[in-house]
């Protein structure tokens, strides 16, 4: 063992004992702080029982700010040990594998050079920081920098040096696996490595392998408006979870804690598989929301048809009323509309009042033409009013006109419970429409926003960039910025070029080689055979995640009857328990922000893709594979692919 591994495993040691002797101080405080919960609760019951039955007495208002005063002790005590528990696992964390990286970095106006230790979390001993947070200042200096003259902005202002060595570690369980000096070529190589492991079936972290665009974005405190348009595969979503986590390390200033941040998720699935991340950070999970969600807490009714629903119902229809649905969710979404239901006489607000106002805009066509008034119309305006005008006399409150009550909901009423939100993130951004976006202003008035979307990964609409356009016009923020990310991490050079043509247009991929999809034409007779055949050898390749990708949830369950007997699969809808682990069937429209080592797409015929939004859909399914990618299909190829 040469001198520089002996020294390196050395300070390893020396880093582990320190912080398994910090671990056992907090196991005692940890006691203690459970000790005095109980205690606060004993004396809280003691003290304040005799008068609970009185406090709504006319002179009760002592015994109140008594009992008041007690329950903000255990309050206290319970954060007191919660805080502690969090350290605990920190640490723990931190002893698994206590750092990723090393810089060594000489401080201008100074005579030393200092090794600076990166890991996921600090470790203090005394004064002395032994290992620096990868979201500290002068971490930055690792993802944005190579050898050589590098900077860093510190409260204090901005900090310039040189770089002399800059390394990157692999500890696992404790131990050292190996360890290198990097410039970019390595460290190229060493993400190569990384991409090419196998899938996990949650989100993992990538703080070893940030890019120094993608570290811009995550650093950001200059914009309340933070709006990132990224490619498949550019790490949109990893880079929105540990810009949480940026920002929580950084709410000690700002106030920013897991209780003031809320995401705004596309589905259960998407949530689920991104739960890991943040705690992985040693962070604590934060709220996250659907827009389903949403409209259930302000419409407070039965029945309300999820967006998931709305999209299967697309999926599996053909015919003009679809063509319609598509019409009215287009317009009763858009800016156009909210100006008319702007004009709506809802001035108390209740939503007895409102329920009256919007069936009235559908009931009566002289009133819905004299509320629109000089608002521009679409050319099939009277088969939107006729469809909506029969939806209204469901039980069931379809999905735009559950957009559409909640908007007006919350435009004449304040909702209390999310008036204390200071940054929202909001993924999937080119699955809503304008209304979306103005009831997430007035449903969170006092956030800051970070949005991220792929204007290609729409799903039953067409987006171009002026999408983003209307969000900066929405928000009006005073300090607003688009940022894109180009290059495609997630996919083989072969498989993003293959996405790349689906939808006519380049993809800067990072440079990793793979094998080239196969596309596969099935017999009636015996149809799962070559789908079969195919997830056997990528099981024997020792590929641990296999995505079966079909159009609609509908083709999911009769895929999952014929394969059920003949090999071990199962199916996944929008729950929360989806595990998306070994072989699996979803629907394409559940997968977006989803990664599998291998995508298998079924039934990419003819008469099942053939729309722009069919070209869309494929570009999504394709764009889930990490290592292997096959289509199979029956009777004619979809002119889309022939295409592409």
């Amino acid at each position: 063992m040469d001198m520089d591994h002996e020294l390196e495993n050395i300070h390893l040691t020396n880093s582990i004992e320190i912080a398994k002797e910090q671990i056992a101080i907090l196991r005692e405080e940890e006691i203690t702080a459970n000790s005095n919960i109980i205690i606060a609760k004993e004396e809280m019951y003691a003290e304040t029982s005799h008068s609970i039955g009185n406090l709504w007495d006319s002179d009760a208002f002592e015994q109140l700010v008594e009992l008041n005063q007690y329950a903000a002790q255990v309050s206290r005590s319970i954060d007191s040990y919660e805080t502690i528990v969090s350290n605990i696992r920190k640490l723990e964390l931190l002893v698994e594998s206590p750092y990723f990286a090393r810089i060594d970095f000489h401080f201008d106006n100074q005579n030393n050079t200092k090794s600076i230790y990166i890991g996921r979390s600090t470790l203090k001993k005394g004064r002395q920081i032994l290992i620096n947070d990868w979201r500290a200042p002068i971490s930055s200096v690792f993802y944005r920098f190579g050898l050589g003259k590098a900077f860093y902005d510190a409260p204090a202002g901005r900090i310039t040096g040189n770089v002399s060595l800059k390394r990157q570690y692999e500890i696992k369980k404790g131990n050292l696996e190996y360890f290198f000096d990097a410039d970019i070529e390595i460290l190229d190589e060493f993400l190569r490595k990384m991409l090419s492991q196998n899938a996990s079936p949650q989100m993992k972290s990538i703080v070893e392998t940030i890019q120094r665009e993608q570290d811009t974005v995550i650093r950001d405190l200059k914009n309340d408006l933070l709006i990132v348009q990224g490619v498949a595969g550019s790490g949109k979503t990893s880079v929105a979870l540990h810009r949480i986590a940026y920002l929580m390390y950084s709410g000690l200033a700002n106030k920013l804690s897991k209780q003031s941040i809320i995401i705004i998720s596309p589905n259960k699935v998407f949530e689920k598989y991104i739960s890991h991340v943040l705690p992985d950070l040693g962070e604590e999970n934060v709220q996250s929301l659907l827009i389903d969600d949403i409209h259930e807490i302000v419409l407070d009714k039965p029945d309300i048809q999820t967006r998931n629903q709305l999209i299967e119902t697309l999926m599996t229809n053909n015919g003009e009323w679809v063509n319609t649905m598509k019409s009215c969710l287009q317009f009763k979404c858009s800016i156009e509309f909210k100006q008319m239901l702007d004009r709506l006489n809802t001035k108390r607000g209740t939503m007895k009042e409102i329920n009256y106002a919007y069936r009235r805009l559908f009931n009566e066509r002289s009133y819905f033409n004299q509320v629109a008034g000089d608002v521009m119309l679409p050319d099939n305006i009277d088969d939107i009013w006729l469809f909506t005008n029969e939806n209204l006399t469901s039980s069931r409150t379809y999905f735009d006109d559950a957009s559409a009550l909640t908007y007006l909901y919350l435009k004449h009423n304040i909702n209390s419970e999310y008036q204390h939100i200071r940054q929202v993130v909001i993924d999937e951004a080119q699955d809503y429409y304008p209304l979306h976006f103005e009831i997430f202003k007035k449903l969170f008035p006092n956030a800051q926003y970070t949005i991220l979307g792929d204007i290609n990964q729409t799903i039953e609409k067409q987006e171009n960039l002026a999408f983003y356009q209307i969000l900066l016009d929405i928000f009006r923020k005073k300090h607003s910025i688009l940022v894109t990310l180009t290059k495609s991490f997630r996919c083989s050079n072969e498989i993003i070029r293959f996405c790349a043509a689906i939808i006519g247009e380049n993809i800067e991929s990072f440079g990793r080689e793979g094998t080239k999809p196969s596309i596969f034409k099935t017999e009636n007779d015996e149809k799962t055979a070559s789908l079969i055949k195919e997830i056997e050898e990528a099981r024997a390749a020792g590929y641990q995640s296999i995505g079966i990708l079909c159009k609609s949830e509908k083709e999911c369950r009769n895929l999952y009857t014929l394969l059920k007997e003949k090999i071990d699969i199962h199916i996944i809808n929008n729950a929360a328990n989806s595990k998306l682990a070994g072989t699996f069937i979803l629907p394409v429209y559940l997968s977006k922000g989803l990664e599998f080592d291998v995508a298998l797409l079924w039934g990419v015929n003819k008469n099942n893709y053939f729309t722009e939004n069919d070209k869309s859909l494929l570009f999504i399914g394709c764009s889930r594979a990490l290592h292997r990618l096959s289509l199979f299909y029956t009777g004619e190829l979809s002119s889309l692919l022939v295409e592409a």
